[in-house]
Formats: structure tokens, sequence, C-alpha cells
């Protein structure tokens, strides 16, 4: 019992090392280091109508792409990492659907021309989006490489056509110009998902996220933003502006709080394991110091009594790690919000926890076992 509770925590502690690794390790695929982002959102009466928020937003670009030091700036429904109002369904053409309620859903981000220069992400195929692609133009759209992988598998997406459901009905069908990569559109919850990029010209949104890369310490550049968009619009509000590095900690900030706990629980619990299976062996042993105090007066060897001694410890013991296997599987999925980027069919981690439990579980009880084999036998024969 002892050896399966501790075990099955090891196994959690040793994937949420894994995962504390992963996270401090990991390449995101897209600049960070130089980026600044925000939100701003449209409120009043000059933004009633979709051509003023239009105006709106492209003067709010123009305007953080000439702050000195600023290399490229971008507007988006959805920048890496953040998650927002939720998914939409996304009908692919020569795919039947029974029902629209059946559409499967995935994230549709609305991004301005810059969104894949700023965070330095070129497109894999096709092209990007231009100033042409606005409202009074063909609508199209880009779709990430999982997305272009499921639903068109080798084929070239390139030319196909999709349409985004917006609110109770399909928006128009877009042709398929581009192939992005992969960019954290469902925050870290979703490593791979599958999504579509949509020119934000072609949308009417009340709000929008930007985000600049600058050439220096981005935070440096918080007071000539918000200046800039004083003088566009001295009551147009800046939310929750921070520097992408500052936005993934507290995206990550679930794995970073709760891991140490656990994981200081998990080698408690292993300890504990290893302290109560000595004293269960030190006990099996001492009820055999009869028979091994004979077999030892027989001629039997120091290694054959150790053997014997230990053997009525090390079958519970594989018993209890092969629990702690199961056990340890079935906890580590309850707790697998709190696991980034880190599997526990993993080999290696399933390896190291195993065995670390093993090897414990076999010291302890060899301890027991060699003195039980040290026995004085005079002392045993005469007790006898």
């Amino acid at each position: 019992m002892q050896v399966g509770v501790g075990g099955t925590l090891l196994l959690l502690a040793f994937t949420l090392l894994h995962s504390s690794w992963n996270l401090r390790t990991i390449d995101w695929g897209f600049t960070t280091e130089t980026v600044l982002t925000g939100e701003v959102v449209l409120e009043g009466a000059e933004y009633d109508t979709p051509d003023e928020r239009a105006a709106m937003f492209a003067v709010l670009e123009q305007e953080l792409s000439a702050i000195p030091g600023v290399e490229s700036a971008t507007l988006a429904t959805l920048l890496p990492m953040i998650r927002y109002r939720g998914s939409r369904p996304i009908e692919v053409e020569g795919w039947e659907y029974d029902d629209p309620r059946s559409l499967p859903r995935h994230y549709a981000d609305f991004v301005t021309p810059s969104f894949f220069e700023t965070f330095q992400k070129p497109l894999l195929s096709g092209r990007g989006f231009t100033t042409a692609d606005g409202a009074d133009s063909e609508p199209v759209a880009i779709v990430n490489e999982d997305f272009a992988r499921r639903f068109y598998g080798q084929e070239s997406p390139l030319g196909k056509v999709l349409r985004v459901w917006e609110g109770d009905g399909p928006g128009p069908w877009r042709t398929v110009v581009g192939v992005a990569p992969h960019l954290w559109m469902d925050t870290d919850v979703n490593e791979r998902p599958e999504g579509v990029y949509l020119p934000l010209a072609q949308t009417d949104p009340t709000w929008v996220q930007f985000a600049i890369r600058v050439r220096e310490d981005p935070s440096s550049y918080a007071m000539p933003l918000r200046a800039a968009i004083e003088t566009i619009d001295p009551d147009l509000p800046v939310i929750d502006l921070r520097t992408m590095p500052e936005l993934i900690r507290s995206r990550t900030r679930l794995y970073r709080f709760q891991s140490p706990p656990l994981i200081a629980v998990g080698l408690s619990a292993l300890i504990l394991a290893i302290v109560g299976l000595y004293a269960v062996a030190s006990y099996l042993a001492s009820l055999r110091t009869a028979e091994l105090g004979i077999r030892a007066a027989l001629g039997a060897r120091r290694f054959e009594l150790m053997r014997r001694a230990a053997s009525a410890v090390l079958l519970p013991t594989a018993i209890g790690a092969l629990g702690a296997l199961g056990g340890g599987l079935a906890l580590v999925q309850d707790f697998d919000r709190m696991i980034f980027n880190s599997d526990p069919w993993n080999p290696v981690t399933l390896t190291v926890a195993l065995g670390a439990l093993v090897l414990a579980c076999i010291v302890s009880s060899l301890l027991p076992a060699i003195a039980a084999s040290r026995i004085d036998l005079v002392r045993v024969l005469s007790s006898d």
C-alpha cells in the first residue's frame, strides 16, 4: 500500500518536474523578448459605424509604427498565447456536414498584414495579407499548418475555399491564399490548435489587441506608446499593457505556482514509503531470524540468507510498483491542466520515476536482509 501510494505521487512529481523543465527551456517559436502588447476598446459615439472603426484602427497602426525605435506594429483580435472569446464554426468546402451545429470549431484570428512580420514568422507557403485585402475585395484567408494538415492532408490548401460562421449564420466563402506556421492560437492549453487568419479590414471588431516589436527593452516603450495613442484619442483606454515575456509568465503562472508544492508532496511520499517499507522489511526479517540461523548453521552462504530475507519483501514491492504505475498515470490525467508540454507516458519520465521507486525499495529491503544475514548463530540457537 505504501509503495503504491508513494510511487503514484512520485510519478506525478517527476512529471511535474519535467513540465517545469519544459517551461524554462521551451523555444516559443516567435519573437518574444522585444515585443510589447496591449488592447484598446472603441467606445463612444465617434466609433458608431464600421467605417469609423476601420479608420481608427488604420490610424492606430500607423501611429504605433511611427514611434521611434519600433520596427514593426500589428493589430489583431488574437495575439499568440492569448485566448479570447472562444472558437467559431468553420465550414470547409468538400467536407459534408449534416447539421451546422456539427461544424468543427476552431480559432479565427483577424489580423493586419504586418502580423507575421511583427512576430518574425514567415508564411510556409502562399502570400500574406496586403492593404488590398479590404472590405470591398475578395474575401481571403490564411490557414495554419495544423488546419491544413487536418483538412487537406498532403494536398496544398492554396486556392481552396472555406467560410467562418459569424453569430448564427455563415460568413462569406473565402479563398485560402497562404499557410502560416504554428503560433500558439489557443495559449498553452492546446499546443497545436487548428485555426485560420482573416484580414482585419474584412471584419468589424470593436476592440483589438496590438503588438509592437522594438529594438530595445520593450517595457521602456510604454510611455511613448500611450502618448502616441493619446494623440489619436485622449479618451481611448489602453488595457493590459505588458511585454510578451510578462504575458507568457501570466498565462503559465499555474504551472509555476502549483508544481512546487505537488513535487514536494511526491518526494515526501517517496520518503515515507521508504521508511514504511524499511520497517516492514525489518519486521519480516526478524520473524525469520530462527530460520536463517538454522540455515546458516547448516552451511548456507551469506548471499543465500540475504536473498531469502529480501524475497519476502520484493514481491509486494513489485506489486506496489505496478500499482504505482497505474495509479500515477491516472492521477496525472487529473492534473493535466498543471502539466506543460509533458506526456506522462514519456519513456524517460516513466523510467526515471519507476527506477527511483524500485531502487529505493531494493535498498530498503536489502538493509534488513543484510542485517539478518549477519546474525549471531550462538545467540539464535540458544534462544530456541
